[in-house]
């Protein structure tokens, strides 16, 4: 016989007096069984709206629910995590549910209470001024602090207790989920015991009814307290929606039940593979307790190697021989799938009975369970019997797949140990062959002896920590070193004492320490043993890793800085040209090359018209509209954007990054800007195009201007030409060279035009329209 905690809950909620819609909402999940109410508990979620039009009402809704979904079906093993999680991926759902553009008006949100109870432990999360509150001994204590503005005032001493309740600001709430994209989360938890009350509520019941009362209330009445107390805030004006929980604690005594002594077993299991992480052991002393529970004959826990192959890393009555002790069949299955695989009877299956190891073997009964770490299967949990059939039932699955998942966590994270400690042991033999080039970096030592008394204290200790062994000897570590950084070593000093390795590696500690500001300090632990192997003491070895953690947070930084200067770069550049400047800024210098391009000149014509009939930021928006689309054609032919003129473009193609027929690439940029104005002029009406000009030949690209200021572009003839074709394009017109058209004769269709005369040439320039891509000459049919 023994004693367990029995929750007898109501709960109730109401649109109040003066309200008539209730923007409260309820959400309750129990456990359904023995596994979930150890797993999970008891789930209870209060979620009052904020938004007009009755939105609030769907945003406390949706809040409710998606808290209770998200814990529910999260794969995060401890409790206060899991529901911190749930509250955050809530938040973000009713983030993304607001436009960004809505004014404060039109954003809606809720504020929320959770509350989990796990066997004997309450956990809440909270987000406004909903309260959780614990009466115990006839004494009611607040478990929550309401986030509202006179609330922090009152708590920072700005404002006196007793004017908070009239204070004209009183309703203004300071945290709601869905406002931003993260949120500030309160978390508390704390045991319970048998006879308390919980009552978990909307600020439609606290701020109507005094809490005198309401305890009052919880305490002389048990199912009829979360309706009594609704009632009475509304006897009381009911001016807001009011909801209520109430959870009475009780304790009985029942049969032995030898599901609860499984869950149990998965517990304390799960707690012995959290401590250790020496997971070979563990496993196997865990395996035999899962196939005494199971009934099972043979187990084993087989993870997958890096070329996909199962390998045995724990077993039991099965050999160190060849994976034929195993059902291959069966595990590679429950792998693949990721889901776990029940045979009742393995040799009357017949998708089975032509498998060797279950017929060579007689295996009847198998279970198989899949290990998951982030939705990937890294191995499989598998036990087996020949003796009968039908040994596992739902129970022994549900088991099994509750210790998988505890059993990958522990995996994995011994494998993320290994590699720490392969990076330790690479960082420590380097830290071995500089020693006598960085002292600073050395190792500081430190021994205690059983009684916690300071027995060495070398050199390096002395100098990292800035006390001198004299001193130190002889002492207790709170005696010599700073508050927190001798609660830290002692706290190493417990971990070895606990923990079965020999010698085991610490999380990182930050203070100050000596006359520096700022230290990080990487500490290992082993305990010191005699030859029967009992204690005698424990040593310390400290690393100085601040310059080490510095030189990283530098580096990052530095990266954070090229990445902002790219992103500036290329607000002001071409793309090409800006990588150039930064992979290459030895190349940025006066002067340029001779190099074959094509120019590009556009204008947008009919610009003026439009600019007499509308207002100067209708201009603006069509004109930078426009340019960008002749842009986005530039860059997707590969072009560089030289410059924009006014309501125009220049454009380079082949410099400074080499285009394959860049001729043609122009062509392309040119036809496609025509194309895509032609789209937007039916869409929209307004009489707008481009006017076009193209030209091929040498030219001098490179950067002109100063040392100070200058410009990657191009100069010479053909950019003269090309600038010229441009002005005596119309609308919509790409006027091209003789120098382009003998490029692309056979690819394009055209049509010439008269000559065209050029500042500074004596011969005219013989100009061409382009009409357009030719199209594919069909392929011959064969007779």
């Amino acid at each position: 016989m023994k004693a367990t905690l029995i929750l007898e809950s109501t709960n109730a909620t109401d649109a109040g007096v003066v309200r008539k819609l209730n923007e409260d909402s309820l959400g309750v999940r129990e456990p359904s069984g023995p596994l979930e109410r150890v797993q999970k508990g008891s789930l209870w979620v209060i979620a009052d709206g904020v938004g007009a039009s009755g939105r609030g009402q769907q945003a406390s809704r949706l809040a409710a629910h998606s808290i209770i979904d998200a814990y529910w079906t999260s794969a995060i093993p401890e409790t206060v995590d899991r529901l911190r999680s749930a509250v955050e991926r809530t938040n973000g759902l009713l983030f993304a549910q607001n436009d960004p553009r809505a004014s404060a008006q039109e954003i809606t949100g809720a504020t929320m209470l959770a509350g989990v109870i796990v066997e004997d432990r309450l956990y809440v999360a909270h987000v406004g001024r909903s309260r959780a509150y614990l009466i115990r001994n006839g004494e009611m204590r607040q478990l929550t602090e309401d986030h509202t503005w006179v609330a922090e005032r009152v708590r920072s001493g700005e404002i006196p207790a007793d004017a908070a309740a009239k204070h004209p600001r009183r309703n203004v709430i300071t945290r709601c989920l869905g406002i931003k994209d993260t949120i500030q989360i309160d978390m508390h938890d704390t045991d319970l015991l048998p006879e308390d009350i919980i009552l978990f509520c909307s600020d439609g019941l606290h701020r109507q009814v005094p809490d005198s009362d309401i305890q009052q209330i919880c305490q002389n009445y048990r199912s009829g307290a979360a309706n009594r107390l609704v009632d009475e805030a509304k006897r009381r004006g009911g001016e807001d929606n009011i909801t209520t929980v109430v959870v009475q604690i009780s304790t009985v005594t029942q049969q032995h039940d030898s599901t609860v002594d499984r869950l149990a077993v998965v517990n304390r299991i799960g707690r012995e593979l959290a401590m250790s992480l020496d997971v070979n052991s563990t496993l196997g002393s865990v395996m035999r307790q899962l196939i005494a529970m199971t009934g099972g004959e043979r187990g084993a826990v087989l993870l997958r190697d890096e070329n996909g192959t199962l390998v045995p890393r724990a077993a039991h009555n099965i050999g160190p021989g060849t994976f034929e002790d195993y059902s291959r069949t069966v595990a590679t299955q429950a792998l693949a799938d990721k889901k776990p695989v029940v045979i009742a009877n393995a040799l009357d299956d017949p998708s089975l009975n032509n498998s060797m190891s279950i017929v060579g073997l007689s295996l009847r009964s198998i279970v198989c369970v899949p290990l998951i770490v982030k939705e990937t299967a890294i191995g499989v949990l598998y036990v087996d019997s020949a003796a009968r059939s039908n040994v596992f039932d739902q129970t022994d699955l549900d088991l099994l797949v509750s210790f998988a998942s505890l059993a990958a966590t522990a995996i994995e994270n011994a494998r993320l140990h290994e590699t720490l400690l392969v990076r330790s042991r690479e960082l420590e033999n380097s830290r071995a062959r500089q020693e006598s080039l960085f002292r600073s970096l050395s190792s500081g030592l430190i021994a205690i002896d059983i009684d916690g008394t300071i027995t060495h204290w070398n050199p390096a200790a002395a100098e990292m920590i800035g006390v001198q062994a004299e001193k130190a000897l002889g002492s207790k570590l709170n005696g010599v070193l700073p508050k927190a950084l001798a609660s830290w070593i002692s706290n190493l000093a417990i971990q070895a004492e606990l923990d079965s390795q020999t010698f085991m590696m610490s999380h990182e500690w930050e203070g100050n320490v000596g006359n520096r500001d700022r230290a990080i300090i990487a500490g290992r632990v082993a305990r010191i043993r005699d030859i029967d192997g009992q204690a005698e003491g424990t040593v310390f070895i400290l690393n100085d890793r601040t310059d080490v953690v510095l030189l990283e947070e530098a580096r990052r930084t530095e990266g954070a800085e090229r990445d902002k200067m790219r992103e500036l770069f290329r607000r002001y550049l071409a793309p090409s040209v800006a990588e150039r400047l930064l992979n290459s800024p030895e190349a940025v210098q006066l002067g340029g090359s001779r190099q074959d391009v094509t120019i590009l000149f556009a204008d947008v014509r009919g610009f003026s018209g439009f600019s007499e009939r509308h207002t100067p930021e209708e201009v603006v928006a069509m004109l930078n509209h426009y340019l960008a689309l002749a842009t986005q054609e530039i860059f997707n032919e590969l072009g560089t954007l030289d410059k924009f003129l006014g309501d125009g473009v220049m454009a380079i193609f082949g410099a400074p990054v080499p285009v394959p027929s860049h001729e043609m690439a122009a062509v392309k940029a040119a036809l496609a800007m025509r194309a895509s104005l032609d789209r937007l002029r039916s869409d929209t009406g307004v009489r707008v195009g481009f006017g076009i000009g193209l030209n091929a030949g040498p030219a001098i690209v490179g950067n002109i201007g100063t040392s100070q200021l200058m410009n990657y572009t191009a100069i010479g003839d053909v950019v003269n030409v090309a600038a010229r074709l441009q002005s005596e394009a119309r609308s919509g017109e790409i006027l091209i060279s003789q120098a382009v058209l003998e490029r692309v004769r056979d690819q394009v269709n055209f049509e010439e035009l008269s000559d065209i005369y050029v500042k500074g040439r004596s011969v005219p320039v013989t100009t061409y329209k382009l009409l357009g891509m030719r199209e594919a000459s069909p392929a011959p049919v064969r007779r």
